[in-house]
């Protein structure tokens, strides 16, 4: 927009009485090259007449005087936060080698990544030390980008670029909410990677009294203090759940599923069993590609619950699939037996695994081909016409077909 200015006119001599506001200009706009060096001295403002609007200007070593239209005005004028980067941290967070989340004074919580890049997470407790996990990349790596991405509110996010030690207790940063410590190898922008990595240790505080829906930041190591909308730190957390390994089942490699069933717990029927010659699992390919590698979209519990929570309602778990791979021998093993809550009808469909003892959201390829497969085979029974007898009114000589309709919250 600068160097698109245009003269909108150029002026003939004037009376030297006529005030242009250029002794004192209210905008200078320098652009300086290794070889030259430009001022443009921007004065008054036109406030009626034809060129209302327009404003006196001149470059700095040539009397020729002129009028241009400054139409970005509100940007010059409030450059020092409409032109400044609002990203909060410096460091490259894509080479991001460790975390460390502490809420208030818990026990922190570490993510540590590997040499080989997988990710393990560190749990201290006082009772048994350090304890470590497997971790899981997706999840860790999607905690990175929203800390990436994190940026102060536009225009009025920049609080503070010198606050005392009492704006700092009042904006919660003395004893911060969170406080998350981040190493990298790498800046923000520069591909050189540092000798030795660093970090930047970001504090979480108060919510702005004005304006809820943003909190108080700083990074500890700099001196301003900022607004960040809260809801890009509401996914911030330090519990260990929600970092650790999200895979369920991972179909052992060199191994193919000989065969699965699907059992409905209130009445012990079948709805699938593939050992049978009249289901064999072809028909079933999305599903049975579905279920060679399962993973958790969030977990519930690191233990299996005798009941879940659908619909504001404790419900008890209505399937169970269980799995079964060819070991050499006559009979194939169980390789996995998982725990599944009422279909809703919609994104969330609940799971227990009784082999690692934790219950779990499933992902929605899941919920699909699972929820195509059970519909399927739970039918709903619908009189025919209005008050149709009921299907407990039905003769024996004539059964109804189908099942109890799933509940839908």
């Amino acid at each position: 927009k600068i160097l698109s200015l245009e003269t909108a006119e150029v002026l003939a001599d004037s009376t030297p009485n006529i005030d242009f506001g250029l002794q004192s200009p209210d905008y200078s706009i320098t652009i300086q090259t290794e070889s030259s060096r430009e001022v443009l001295d921007i004065g008054a403002k036109i406030k009626d007449g034809p060129n209302q609007g327009l404003r006196y200007a001149k470059m700095e070593k040539r009397p020729t005087l002129f009028l241009i239209d400054l139409d970005f005005e509100n940007i010059i004028a409030n450059a020092q936060t409409k032109l400044r980067d609002r990203h909060i941290f410096d460091l490259d967070l894509t080479a991001t080698t460790s975390v460390v989340i502490q809420r208030g004074e818990n026990e922190p919580l570490t993510l540590q990544r590997l040499e080989t890049g997988e990710w393990e997470v560190l749990i201290r407790d006082a009772d048994q030390g350090i304890t470590s996990s497997k971790g899981d990349k997706r999840a860790i790596e999607a905690t990175l980008e929203t800390l990436s991405n994190l940026m102060a509110v536009p225009d009025t996010g920049f609080i503070n670029d010198a606050p005392s030690a009492a704006d700092i207790e009042r904006e919660g940063l003395k004893t911060p909410r969170y406080t998350i410590n981040v190493t990298s190898p790498k800046i923000l922008g520069k591909d050189v990677t540092l000798a030795v990595p660093k970090t930047e240790t970001l504090l979480i505080g108060n919510r702005n009294p004005e304006a809820t829906k943003e909190r108080a930041i700083k990074i500890e190591q700099k001196a301003s203090i900022f607004y960040a909308y809260d809801d890009m730190l509401s996914s911030l957390d330090d519990d260990p759940i929600l970092y650790q390994n999200h895979s369920i089942y991972q179909l052992p490699a060199s191994s193919q599923i000989s065969y699965i069933t699907i059992e409905k717990l209130s009445d012990q029927s079948v709805l699938l069993d593939t050992s049978l010659p009249e289901e064999p699992i072809e028909r079933y390919t999305a599903f049975s590609q579905e279920i060679e590698n399962i993973r958790a979209k969030s977990f519930v519990s690191n233990s299996l619950l005798s009941s879940v929570n659908i619909g504001d309602r404790l419900r008890p778990w209505a399937y169970k699939l269980s799995i079964y791979i060819p070991t050499g021998g006559n009979m194939p093993v169980q390789s996995l037996q998982l725990l599944i809550s009422e279909i809703t009808g919609g994104p969330l469909l609940m799971g227990g695994s009784i082999n690692s003892n934790q219950t779990f959201r499933f992902e929605q390829p899941f919920i699909d081909a699972f929820t195509a497969l059970v519909f399927d085979r739970v039918r709903i029974v619908t009189p025919s016409q209005p008050f149709a007898p009921l299907e407990e009114d039905i003769p024996a000589e004539e059964p109804a077909v189908g099942i109890e309709t799933p509940t839908t919250p």
